[in-house]
């Protein structure tokens, strides 16, 4: 048999090859799972036994009063306690959004007193910061996000508060809203900014925002029956000044009374203090924008020579939503792409050609102005070589001039 005593049960026990159990004379507490050794525990060891489970048990008992005594102790505490844990906790979201926001640079933008401004000056998704990208790496598996282009926008009470946004499809309207009302939400959650020093935020009592698909199955809820009911109860609790979030409100009802829907619902929140702004593709909407006062159409731009939208957001100006190109690009058959084209109305197509002729128009001024800033650049850097030139010359005539009383005196000399 082994001589190493063991533990079963919290009795000592000797294991025993199976074929000599009989040697000692014991009580079989166990059996290794071979069935080679069995755990004897052997009659000169039970009293033994016996006293050792009498002291753990007294032991036990002991360590379940000193932590009664413990617990009673801290109960008394316990208020202190939870102020303590919840300073802790303040303090650690508050250094999670410091280091959050030192992570892409991110700034406070200053406040509108009267609530009367929204200044956006090159403002960034948080999920598109190109500073985050090693994060998002990290957090989400992503791959890094090139060539995301800032958000910069100007809004006022006074001028324009309400914007209908239009523009190619996967142009970045959507991600502009979504942009808007981040950003907002991060100001009144003291998160630093990923945007440029300039903007200026008003304090909302609300931020609403109906953007997505919110169809349920289990509600029995259409997307725009969905849509309908978040919407009413958010009109409902709205409270100036507020910015208003819309994503292609009519979408996936009949255009007609969408259209006209959604033209009352701008009616009824335009006449408020707060700011509107929503996406479509709807023309009428478009139109409306240009009657109205305060009101403005703006869109996101598209590369007739690339073939792709720009992600660069033109004030003042209505966008084509390009549905054809993009399903062109989607990877459409071109027979059915070719075909669709041959199938819209002679008035659409105008309209078209004419959106694609400004839009080239635009892609054009966009290009003069960079060759315009790139020749300024140049001429500025050109201005600065001379202005040191002629300050070398000043420095070197008045070195001259100090110097030339000596050498008239070693000429006379």
């Amino acid at each position: 048999s082994q001589t190493s005593p063991t533990v079963i049960n919290g009795r000592l026990v000797l294991p025993v090859l199976a074929s000599k159990k009989n040697m000692i004379k014991g009580i079989q507490l166990d059996t290794s799972s071979t069935g080679t050794t069995v755990y004897l525990e052997p009659f000169e060891a039970v009293d033994f036994n016996n006293v050792l489970s009498e002291f753990e048990s007294k032991e036990r008992e002991e360590i379940r009063k000193i932590l009664i005594d413990l617990t009673n102790e801290v109960r008394e505490l316990a208020p202190s306690l939870e102020n303590a844990f919840e300073t802790i906790e303040q303090f650690d979201v508050i250094l999670a959004k410091a280091r959050f926001g030192k992570k892409y640079k991110g700034i406070f933008p200053e406040i509108s007193e009267k609530g009367s401004n929204l200044i956006i000056k090159e403002g960034f998704h948080p999920f598109l910061i190109p500073d985050l990208n090693d994060l998002r790496e990290e957090v989400f598996g992503e791959k890094p996000k090139k060539g995301a282009r800032a958000l910069s926008l100007e809004l006022s009470l006074d001028k324009i508060k309400t914007l209908v946004l239009s523009g190619p499809n996967g142009g970045g309207k959507s991600v502009a809203l979504k942009t808007v009302g981040l950003l907002a939400l991060m100001n009144q959650s003291a998160i630093p900014l990923p945007l440029k020093e300039g903007s200026l935020f008003p304090v909302f009592k609300s931020i609403v925002g109906i953007i997505g698909d919110p169809q349920s199955i289990s509600e029995d809820s259409s997307t725009f029956t969905a849509r309908m009911k978040h919407l009413a109860d958010e009109l409902k609790n709205v409270e100036e000044p507020f910015l208003v979030i819309l994503d292609e409100l009519n979408s996936g009802t009949d255009p007609t009374e969408g259209s006209v829907l959604v033209k009352e619902v701008i009616n009824y929140l335009h006449k408020k203090r707060g700011f509107l702004l929503l996406s479509t593709h709807d023309e009428t909407l478009k139109v409306f924008a240009l009657s109205q006062k305060k009101m403005a159409n703006a869109a996101f731009g598209f590369s007739e020579k690339e073939n792709k939208p720009t992600y660069l957001l033109q004030m003042g100006v209505i966008g084509n939503s390009r549905a054809l190109n993009m399903a062109e690009m989607a990877g459409i058959p071109k027979e059915i792409i070719e075909s669709a084209r041959k199938e819209l109305p002679e008035e659409g197509k105008k309209l078209l050609t004419l959106l694609s002729d400004f839009e080239k128009k635009l892609e054009e001024i966009e290009e003069a102005k960079k060759r315009i800033l790139k020749k300024e650049s140049e001429l500025e850097n050109l201005l600065k070589e001379k202005e040191n030139q002629s300050k070398s010359l000043a420095e070197e005539k008045n070195k001259i001039l100090r110097n030339l009383p000596s050498l008239m005196t070693k000429w006379r000399e």
